[in-house]
């Protein structure tokens, strides 16, 4: 069986157990009147959210990739929103690996520099998420177990290893480095190295802490539908804390390599934040799928449009994102 055959199969089967443990011990009477109740006026206010998270996350995109090159926010914005959307449709994130190779067609740079820069995006996520889940849950040491906070801070640990060994291989493959004394004998290898830690770079300037504080204020600002669908729904089990609190279980079961769009693992990771913080079974699966669908569709379609403005079909945005991924893995 083919690796993508395998990948398809894996995912979905992980979205089917995830769909169950999300279903599991309703009231569908209850989940309808849990619908009904939603107050859709919210409903632009959740949506807008979406554009924002998209403005902070070009405005670190384009910190993080100023050494190599100069992009304008307003194309970072739309490789950004073809990227997320794409992720929400192709199987295997294959959005991220499309999103590097428009931007190093786009901006003239390597595609391994380009997808590099994705990968620093993804660290910077993972540690400001653990940073604001612990912060979070210090306020509310009655709703976070003391084992669960050590794992946490254990993997923010690891992630901010990762990056500073990211930063120092980046220094080491400068002209009189360690690493480029060894490498500078077999120039592709030197090149590839460079390439491939060259988002890295960004880390090194002035431009780490604002790259830092964005990484903070894009979840803070994901926060924001989760407590306004909160308030939607007339639930008031919400503060700014609690939200940002159930953002990271979403965000950990966003983080499930399943189906595209993470159908399942979200519903059920929110459901359990929500139960956590006293909403019964049925309201909190509601809640987790009005977040869940109001961020989806924004994003997707944004995309979409975006996509087809740029001159592409999702199939042949997909058939690039397959021919890199076939040709890094060389």
């Amino acid at each position: 069986m083919k690796r993508r055959t395998w990948t398809v199969f894996l995912a979905f089967l992980l979205t089917t157990v995830f769909v169950v443990l999300a279903l599991r011990n309703l009231s569908w009477h209850e989940m309808r009147e849990a619908f009904a109740e939603a107050d859709v006026r919210w409903l632009p206010f959740i949506c807008l959210v979406t554009f924002m998270d998209l403005a902070v996350r070009a405005a670190r995109w384009r910190l993080i990739l100023a050494p190599t090159a100069d992009a304008p926010a307003s194309a970072l914005y739309r490789l950004e929103a073809i990227g997320l959307a794409a992720n929400n449709i192709i199987v295997a994130r294959l959005g991220e690996l499309g999103r590097a190779a428009l931007a190093g067609r786009r901006f003239k740079i390597p595609f391994l520099a380009a997808l590099s820069s994705i990968v620093v995006e993804r660290l910077c996520d993972t540690t400001a998420v653990l940073i604001l889940f612990n912060t979070a849950a210090f306020f509310n040491p009655d709703l976070i177990s003391t084992k669960l906070r050590i794992i946490t801070l254990s993997v923010l640990a690891g992630a901010l290893a990762v990056l500073a060994t990211l930063v120092f291989a980046h220094q080491s493959l400068e002209p009189g480095g360690a690493l480029e004394r060894r490498l500078k004998l077999i120039p592709k290898a030197h090149d590839f190295s460079v390439k491939l830690v060259a988002g890295a770079r960004a880390l090194r300037t002035r431009s780490v802490l604002p790259i830092l504080g964005l990484s903070l204020l894009l979840w803070c600002v994901d926060s924001l539908p989760f407590w306004l669908v909160d308030k939607a729904m007339g639930m008031d089990l919400l503060d700014f804390s609690r939200a940002l609190l159930v953002l990271t279980w979403g965000a950990a079961g966003a983080s499930v390599p399943a189906a595209p769009g993470a159908v399942g693992t979200f519903e059920a990771a929110v459901r359990t934040g929500m139960e956590t913080m006293g909403a019964p079974p049925s309201q909190a699966l509601v809640y987790a799928v009005l977040v869940h669908v109001s961020a989806y569709a924004t994003v997707t379609v944004l995309g979409l449009c975006l996509m087809y403005a740029e001159g592409l079909s999702l199939a042949k945005f997909e058939e690039g994102a397959e021919k890199v991924s076939l040709e890094t893995r060389r």
